[in-house]
């Protein structure tokens, strides 16, 4: 997969591991977390993936369920931009 891709980025999923024990998880995502960078690329993973560290300067991506989320519709009023002073 690293080879196929241009961009500096590589899913390794790491979700849905039914049946892995944590030690073979734990493994298997090093594995892939250290293969991945050895080609150059940055490791993104599920958010499960950050169970077996995210060291190697890997991404982890979270999923949230927006419609159960109190979130605004928009975003408050207010200055823009980071705080001065």
């Amino acid at each position: 997969m690293c080879r196929l891709t241009d961009g500096p980025f590589v899913h390794i999923g790491g979700d849905e591991a039914v049946g892995a024990t944590e030690d073979s998880f734990v493994r298997s995502i090093r594995e892939l977390l250290s293969l991945v960078k050895g080609f150059g690329e940055r490791p993104v993973g599920r958010q499960e993936s950050s169970r077996a560290g995210n060291g190697l300067g890997g991404i982890a991506q979270f999923w949230f369920d927006v419609p159960t989320m109190d979130l605004p519709a928009r975003p408050p009023p207010g200055p823009a931009g980071p705080p001065t002073g």
